[in-house]
């Protein structure tokens, strides 16, 4: 999941973001920079905020009471125009 602000939205195409996305998908972080550092190579107007979150299924026998805690799965980076 991707939620961004338009800081980001508009001076970085769709296809950009999923690249990040795909070129570290491991990574939410390097992907979410990459997608910041595009936005501010093209002098975004506006705040750039982006936050990702990866989603895992949980196995249909495993009650969500029981099932594993996950690592950090999301994150997020702002930046702002000095």
């Amino acid at each position: 999941v991707l939620l961004c602000s338009d800081g980001l939205w508009e001076p970085v195409l769709e296809n950009e973001m999923l690249q990040a996305v795909r070129e570290y998908p491991h990574d939410l972080n390097a992907a979410a920079q990459q997608m910041i550092e595009i936005a501010l190579a093209r002098g975004a107007s506006d705040n750039a905020t982006v936050t990702l979150l990866r989603l895992e299924n949980t196995p249909p026998h495993v009650s969500r009471a029981t099932a594993p805690k996950s690592p950090n799965v999301s994150t997020q980076v702002e930046a702002r125009e000095k």
